[in-house]
């Protein structure tokens, strides 16, 4: 999904600073439910942009609607409609263009929404000086960090700000965290969304990084009363190797190549014309 294709020599002579490249992303897109904030209306056409999965589509459609330098920001209204997964998703192929290590998460974040920790995609990145990861946000500009009322740097967010899906799973299965503060909105959310949003999580560090509403997995949408203990305990070994990544990824990789995770999965983007 991050391979910019043909389209690579338009990353050329970005900047390598993390923050520059966060107001680069923010330049080319506008998340569809923060519109007011920049007194812009949708067109029928940009509400559909939001369905664009691979960087190399978004990066021509950003191209065609303005051929101008990535580095020069869009006016709000001529942007590419895009979400939070999308800023993430043009964000780690900026930097995976310029051979740093990044990842996107999928997860919840805790500064958007006070009543509950809010389905969120960013981007992990790795930070060479101090031999860590850390986490960087490319949707929140000054317009929504003032919005907000953040007083920290979204592209360094604090521990804490952001749980992947990995983490929140574990937080509630251990009894620290009600499953029912995360999620979309107060009908989207709860187990059924953990179940969804650490299913895209895996698919996300095997670099298929999907949109927020590819619940292909039966798993995904099944009813709570329906999944059974052996699913659960598969979901268990998921959120474990995930948070456990850098020491455990063969084993996440074993899961996420099992039938029946996999199958579902390479047969949808086999009929989208992915694999």
């Amino acid at each position: 999904m991050t391979d910019p294709g043909a389209l690579r020599t338009l990353l050329e002579g970005l900047p390598a600073d993390l923050s520059a490249l966060c107001r680069v992303v923010q330049g080319l897109l506008i998340h569809p439910l923060v519109t007011g904030l920049y007194g812009v209306e949708l067109t029928s056409t940009q509400k559909k942009e939001v369905n664009i999965r691979p960087a190399r589509e978004m990066l021509a459609r950003i191209r065609e609607l303005d051929p101008s330098p990535l580095d020069q920001p869009r006016p709000p209204a001529e942007r590419l409609a895009g979400n939070c997964r999308d800023h993430a998703v043009l964000l780690c192929t900026l930097l995976r263009h310029q051979g740093r290590p990044a990842r996107v998460r999928a997860g919840f974040a805790a500064y958007l929404d006070p009543k509950m920790n809010a389905d969120h995609w960013v981007v992990e990145v790795w930070d060479e000086e101090k031999q860590t990861w850390f986490l960087a946000d490319p949707q929140i500009d000054e317009v929504q960090r003032r919005h907000l009322g953040l007083a920290f740097d979204p592209a360094r967010l604090p521990q804490g700000q952001f749980l992947t899906a990995a983490q929140a799973w574990a937080q509630c299965r251990k009894g620290k965290a009600k499953s029912g503060t995360f999620g979309h909105n107060r009908k989207q959310r709860g187990w059924p969304f953990l179940r969804g949003s650490l299913l895209l999580d895996l698919a996300a560090l095997n670099k298929v990084e999907l949109l927020p509403w590819d619940h292909w997995w039966d798993l995904s949408v099944k009813e709570e009363s329906q999944v059974t203990a052996d699913e659960r305990k598969r979901l268990d070994q998921i959120a474990a190797a995930a948070n456990g990544l850098d020491g455990q990824f063969e084993d996440l990789r074993i899961l996420y190549d099992s039938a029946e995770f996999s199958g579902p999965l390479h047969s949808r983007l086999k009929l989208l014309g992915f694999a």
